[in-house]
Formats: C-alpha cells, sequence, structure tokens
C-alpha cells in the first residue's frame, strides 16, 4: 500500500485486501495460489458478486505476487518467490451494458423531454 499511494485506485486495494485477509491471512506469500482463493471466490459469488468484481480482487492478488517474484527482497537479498504462481480470473459472461446505435440513439432523443433531449454531452 505505501508503494502504491499516488493510484487512484487505492482505497479500491484496501477494501480488497480487507476482503481477502480471512481467506489469506495465516498463508505465507509462497503457500498463496488459485487453489488457495476458492473458497473466496465462492463466498463472493454466494454474496451474488459478478465475475468482473472477483476479478479485480484476485487481479490484485494476482499483480502482489507478481512483484513479489522479482522485486521484494528479504534480508538475505532473496526474493520472496522464486516464481510467482498464475492467479486465472473467472470467465465474465456478457456485459450489462450494450452501447446504443447511432439509430437507437436518435430514437431515444426523440423520445425525451425537450429539455433533456437538448442535452447532448
Amino acid at each position: 500500500m505505501r508503494e502504491n499511494q499516488h493510484l487512484r485506485s487505492l482505497a479500491d486495494y484496501a477494501l480488497h485486501l480487507k476482503q481477502l485477509h480471512p481467506y489469506l491471512c495465516a498463508l505465507p506469500l509462497a503457500s498463496v495460489h488459485r487453489g488457495m482463493l476458492r473458497p473466496f471466490i465462492e463466498a463472493r459469488q454466494k454474496q451474488g458478486r459478478k465475475a468482473t468484481s472477483i476479478n479485480l480482487a484476485l487481479g490484485l492478488v494476482r499483480h502482489i505476487l507478481d512483484m513479489a517474484a522479482p522485486e521484494w527482497l528479504d534480508e538475505d537479498n532473496l526474493t520472496s518467490l522464486a516464481t510467482p504462481p498464475k492467479i486465472k480470473l473467472l470467465k465474465v459472461r456478457g456485459s450489462r451494458a450494450n452501447p446504443l446505435s447511432w439509430d437507437e440513439q436518435a430514437r431515444l432523443f426523440q423520445q425525451l423531454p425537450k429539455h433533456l433531449a437538448a442535452c447532448r454531452c
């Protein structure tokens, strides 16, 4: 967190780490892998979270592990991990929003009240 103070998404990272903490806190860094994240994934799915939302947390774990392998050195100048494990993200099925075509957009604006139709920002 200290290394990323400049990021706008820092608060999101903190939230993801808080959500992951119960599942990973007792594990040494070298023991974290996709299988160890299964209980976290299943719990979030039971809470109704979408794959995209879960993937944000998994991506953060992947980033931390990727950083630990080449960059984070211990007191003996050795990396925390020899190689980072592969953290596969969940498949995202379809998106919620489909962009409007130009024709659909024109028809939508025709249906709006005059004061809203005039504002085409």
